[in-house]
Parts: C-alpha cells; structure tokens; sequence
C-alpha cells in the first residue's frame, strides 16, 4: 500500500523479459522512441516492462494523467493486460501500439475477449488504411496509422548479392518450394549485402490483413530489392504499379524473382530502382517515425 501518484508521464509498455539485444520490433517500438523523444507537450518519456508495471498496480501506485502505450503484447496474455489497464484506465490515456497481434478468432467467446481488450484502449496504433477499416467493423478506439521502421543497426555493405532472401518467421509465409531460397527466422544479419528479400501471403492468410511494414523497411534500409504480392500494407506504400509484385501464385513468384535478380546486376537499373523507392526509405527511417509519435502523441495530449 502506498501513497505515491505518478503524473504526466508517457510509458512504453515492453512485454520481452530477457537481457541485451532485443528484437528490432521491442528495440524500435519501444526503447528508440522512449530514448528519442523526451518529452512531449511536459510529458517525460519513460520505457518500462510489462512485469514491473504489473507489480505498481498491484502495490496500489497511483497514476494520473498518463499515457500508456502498449507495444504489440502477446495474445495469449490478453487476461493479464485487461486486468492491469483496466485498474490505471479511469484516469490515463490508453493506446495499444497493434503491429501484428490483431487476430480475430473462428471461437466466438475468444473474439469476444480479444473486442473486449481492444476496446478498453482509448487509441490504437495501426499498420494501414486497409486495416483500420477492417478493425472498425469491430472496435471503437480512434486509430492512427503508425508506420515500422528500418532498423538502423543494421548497416548494408557496398557488395550487392544476387541471392533471395525471406527474413522472418516461417508462419509469414505462405510458399510450398522454400529451397531455392534462405530462409533466416531470427531476422537480418548485421551488416547485411543488399540482396532481393521477398515475402508472400495468400489473401486467406490472417497476416495478411495485419502485415506491418517491418519486412519493406528492412529491405529498403538495406538498399535491397523486395519481391512481395499485393498484400495491403505494400500497395498502400509503395503504389499499385511497384515493379517487383507478383501474382497470388508461386509461378509469378517465380518470375518477379527473376526480375529482380535482372535488375539488382545491372548497375542502371539497380540504381534507378534505389532513386524511385528513396522517398519511401525516408517514409520508414527512424527518424520520421520519431517525427510521427511526436505528432500523433501530441494531437492525442491536445484534444
């Protein structure tokens, strides 16, 4: 029991529990912003644990005038979350940074209890215009589109590599001939050659729908060629006549693959593609993200 009351303070609310190089989603989601911003409007900026928020609100730490923002969460703690944000809700603001844990269940009473979380944010952080219209049917919080940046800590090399690349988990990915490619599940070496990447969903596929710009961002900071179907969030950045979409089939995979292999060997075609994508590199830099959480958090403080 205690007295103490914690007043206008922005908290990035991390989940991840081990020590030293976290994912670039926890590092960039979380601590970057909570290291880059400051203060916003009088309100520091503070990162903090999942757990050792938990153990306030269980010792009766007061908070008032606050702005939590859950980064990402993981869905099979979605009873815990409810039970902490639904004590420190009355007097706070409450936003649910999404990325990719949106996932409607076939179970009802599951669905039920996934709205019901949702809902008790008074913000949602999203990946696109797609999925905002999608979550709407759905759930009332206000949402802005807040885009994944490229990782800065991974810095690519001068020597371009004519190879294809999947970097991510393999539930992302949807293909049944997986060995003409390397497949990397822990994410992007450090000083990575530029290289074609590529990643596929089929429509019916529910990441799909929530796909955040992690793998886009990757590979434009990376000075690499993506090869992607036209799965929401990458027609939304990149325009529905980007060169390197393929079908929703293996075959035109195949192709655009090739395309891009073509393209990365020729010094001229390479660099004209680098020139036309060099806005949406700057789109996904750290440093518009930063610019965005400043505005976004400031509109929020403001209204």
């Amino acid at each position: 029991m205690t007295d103490k009351c914690i007043k206008k303070t922005i908290y990035f609310v991390g989940i991840w529990e081990w020590i030293g190089d976290e994912s670039s989603t926890d590092f960039f989601r979380g601590i970057y912003p909570a290291n880059h911003i400051k203060n916003v409007n009088e309100y520091q900026v503070k990162f903090i644990k999942f757990s050792i928020l938990e153990k306030l609100v269980n010792n009766q730490v007061k908070f008032e005038n606050n702005i939590f923002i859950l980064v990402r969460g993981n869905i099979c703690n979605i009873n815990q979350y409810i039970d902490i944000f639904s004590k420190i809700k009355e007097k706070n603001i409450l936003i649910h940074d999404i990325l990719d844990i949106y996932q409607l269940s076939s179970n009802w009473y599951t669905q039920q209890i996934y709205i019901h979380f949702e809902n008790l944010f008074d913000y949602l952080f999203v990946n696109s215009n797609f999925m905002i219209n999608e979550l709407k049917k759905y759930i009332k919080p206000k949402m802005f589109i807040l885009h994944h940046s490229y990782d800065y800590r991974f810095v690519p090399t001068n020597n371009v590599e004519n190879k294809v690349y999947y970097f991510g988990t393999p539930i992302k990915l949807q293909i049944r001939d997986k060995k003409d490619y390397t497949i990397w599940t822990d994410g992007p070496p450090r000083n990575m050659n530029p290289c074609i990447q590529f990643t596929f969903l089929y429509s019916n596929h529910p990441y799909y729908f929530n796909h955040n710009t992690t793998k886009l961002a990757t590979a434009l900071g990376n000075n690499s060629i993506l090869v992607c179907n036209k799965i929401p969030i990458m027609v939304e950045i990149l325009g529905d006549d980007y060169p390197f979409f393929c079908d929703e089939n293996e075959n035109s995979l195949h192709e655009t693959i090739k395309k891009a292999k073509e393209t990365i060997i020729n010094n001229d075609l390479y660099q004209n593609y680098l020139d036309k994508v060099k806005d949406k590199k700057i789109l996904l830099s750290p440093e518009t993200m930063i610019n965005n959480y400043k505005l976004i958090i400031t509109k929020i403080i403001t209204e």
